[in-house]
């Protein structure tokens, strides 16, 4: 008999052992076999299985380990040695080999509902809930199953596949009222308010007094610049369920839309007071506060929301703008900072960043914070008008009336960008295209007293001293030259009376 098949004796004998619990046998066995066929993977896999039952872990692991070296796609190598890992108290090694084992078995139940307890040790709850749910959908496959497995991806972030999850429950019963609720959910996500508010109305029309369904409805409506309607399915939802805290939540955005700040902070109150962990709320309650005037109280809004949920980029932007308001400017922007750290496709947080920066006297760094809001958002009119008025400040007039151009092509109806583009024009001695910019800006804006001024400063400088004067005359009171202009100032009142 040659090596390989006394080694295949050997190997026979110790599974009739394991069968019967015969530890010390199996073991013995599965060594006489190791040592004819070193690299055989199902004797090193067996063997290391017997030495885990035994407690010999450090023993257990070098056969694990050179088990998947040998066949990387050995499953039950990856488990045991996951299993020495563990024992050895590492228990992230140990999730390590359960995830290579979950990549070439993604269906196996019993890998799932041991990575969720894996995960579940190291507080990654999010993790554990994705493996759980996903194991119960494979094990069940029921309409429950699938709305679970569609929130743990929602959670996760994986929001498309949450939406492919939450339409099989559907398909398996129309009227789960969870499945559809949580589809709007991610349809408000993704920025699909029409198709999040058709969901929720469908879950309302299943049960019409769905209470989260109504809430959620708010959100959508407060999204689609309905707040009148998004207040009273807010109510709605309170009148049946008076501590639902996303109502009295969403039911603050649909106030502070409508402007009605002090009762929009009330009902952010009441929200904290429900759930005082609720690091949105305080966010939004900093935004009315801000709406208000009230920029300290806002920006200690904004820390509390910090303090409790340290990711809030919104939070940590929004807090700029009031403490930009309250002329901190190195202190907003240190929050604007932290808040493109935290995340770096926010456009606003880098064009306020670029305003602050402005106030700082820092031009060029302004421009390109502004540079970064636009590759991010090219249709933010205010960011292409604070970009020229920039560049305006650097000289460098040109570009600055390039910026005011597409401002205005994205909001024909911005006067105050007419009347700078006229200022950069007058720079540049096209005294022609200043005046035209600065009657742009008078028609669009009659009162528009500093367009006016500076229409008149342009007809000076061509030359038309009594139109300029009368102009310059009528909204100052006084004119900022320092020639001997007295005479001229004369004429035009004697023209004028």
């Amino acid at each position: 008999m040659n090596n390989q098949e006394t080694a295949k004796e050997y190997f026979l004998s110790s599974l009739k052992a394991m069968e019967n619990n015969d530890l010390p046998d199996a073991e013995l066995l599965l060594r006489k076999a190791l040592e004819l066929v070193p690299e055989r993977v199902s004797v090193l896999t067996n063997l290391s299985a017997v030495l885990i039952r035994l407690g010999k872990y450090d023993e257990a692991l070098i056969c694990a380990e050179k088990s998947v070296q040998v066949d990387p796609t050995n499953v039950e190598g990856w488990l045991n040695l996951a299993k020495c890992h563990e024992a050895n108290g590492n228990n992230k090694r140990a999730i390590e080999c359960l995830e290579k084992a979950h990549h070439l078995g993604p269906n196996s139940i019993r890998l799932l509902y041991e990575l969720s307890r894996r995960y579940q040790q190291e507080n990654e709850i999010k993790q554990a809930h994705l493996h759980v749910t996903k194991g119960r959908v494979i094990e069940f496959g029921d309409a429950d199953a699938f709305s679970d497995y569609g929130v743990a991806l929602f959670n996760a972030g994986e929001l498309n596949a949450a939406l492919v999850n939450f339409d099989k429950a559907i398909a398996l019963n129309p009227n789960h009222l969870e499945a559809w609720c949580n589809k709007g959910s991610v349809f408000l996500e993704l920025g699909d308010y029409a198709a999040a508010l058709a969901s929720f109305r469908k879950s309302i029309e299943i049960e019409p007094g769905y209470v989260k369904g109504l809430s959620n409805e708010s959100a959508a409506l407060v999204k689609l610049s309905q707040p009148e309607a998004a207040l009273e399915s807010a109510n709605k939802a309170l009148a049946i369920d008076p501590s639902c805290v996303d109502a009295h939540s969403n039911r603050g955005d649909s106030l502070w839309a409508l402007k009605r700040y002090e009762e929009a902070v009330a009902s952010y109150d009441k929200a904290i007071e429900l759930k005082p962990g609720f690091a949105e709320a305080y966010s939004n309650r900093g935004n009315v506060l801000s709406g208000l005037k009230q920029y300290q109280a806002a920006v200690d809004s904004y820390d509390k929301a910090i303090a409790l949920k340290p990711d809030l980029a919104e939070a940590y932007s929004n807090r700029g703008n009031s403490l930009r308001e309250l002329k901190r400017y190195e202190d907003a922007l240190a929050s604007y900072d932290r808040a493109v750290e935290l995340k770096p496709d926010l456009a606003e947080a880098y064009g306020n960043r670029g305003i602050v920066l402005s106030d700082l006297k820092q031009f060029q760094a302004a421009v390109e914070s502004f540079d970064k809001a636009l590759a991010l958002k090219p249709e933010d009119a205010d960011a292409h008008n604070n970009r020229g008025n920039s560049l305006r400040e650097l000289k460098r007039y040109e570009e600055a009336v390039a910026s005011y151009d597409k401002a205005i092509a994205l909001n024909p109806g911005f006067a105050e960008v007419c009347s700078s583009r006229g200022n950069s024009l007058r720079e540049l001695k096209r005294y022609e295209e200043a005046m035209a910019s600065y009657n742009k800006a008078i028609e669009l804006k009659p009162e528009f007293s500093l367009a006016s001024e500076n229409l008149g400063y342009t007809y000076l400088l061509l030359g038309r001293h009594a139109e300029g004067l009368k102009l310059i005359a009528k909204h100052s009171g006084f004119i900022r030259f320092t020639s001997a202009s007295v005479g001229l100032v004369l004429e035009a009142d004697n023209e004028k009376n």
